[in-house]
């Protein structure tokens, strides 16, 4: 789940509660789809035998984005005289701009890839490593890529050229062991 809704609540408001961990989980899978931040609370509601915990979940967005999640999560009935319903409100802040390149990116990430974009080669991971952290990591941060795999069992990352910078980090961070801060 993501991080719990911050002091500062006046900038944010409630779009959905219940007491499913699967339906807030596939609410804030929307939310982030559309490049929306969210903020969720998940907080008891009652006990009862052998330990059992019910929970109520909510999950809440910035109130300048209230409408267009409502918009997303299909929360809002949409008529044909209402035009307004599809206006979205420009942003000014850095914050607005990099929730919209994520959500561009992350539209773009859907749509149909073909590999043989993949040209370049950012790293290569030994044939003693296993671990799938590279892919993880890839992906996580909606950037396709290529495996060769070598005849020694190491394997050689090939990403398009427009994300040779960023997977180029990634692979950076994972050798040298320094996360982002």
């Amino acid at each position: 789940m993501a991080p719990k809704l911050p002091k500062d609540t006046d900038r944010f408001r409630q779009v959905w509660d219940g007491d499913s961990e699967t339906d807030c989980v596939e609410i804030c899978r929307d939310l982030q789809k559309t490049g929306i931040e969210y903020r969720t609370d998940q907080q008891p509601v009652s006990r009862s035998i052998r330990m059992r915990v019910d929970w109520k979940f909510k999950v809440y967005v910035l109130a300048s984005d209230y409408q267009t999640a409502r918009r997303a999560l299909g929360l809002v009935e949409e008529t044909e005289s209402d035009d307004s319903v599809f206006e979205i409100a420009e942003k000014t802040d850095t914050g607005g701009d990099l929730n919209q390149e994520y959500g561009a990116r992350s539209q773009a990430y859907l749509n149909e890839w073909d590999s043989k974009r993949a040209t370049v080669e950012v790293g290569t991971q030994g044939p003693s490593d296993e671990s799938s952290i590279v892919e993880l990591s890839l992906k996580e941060n909606l950037i396709h890529y290529r495996v060769e795999h070598l005849e020694n069992g190491a394997r050689k990352y090939f990403v398009d050229t427009e994300d040779e910078p960023r997977a180029r980090e990634i692979f950076r961070e994972i050798t040298a062991g320094d996360p982002p801060s």
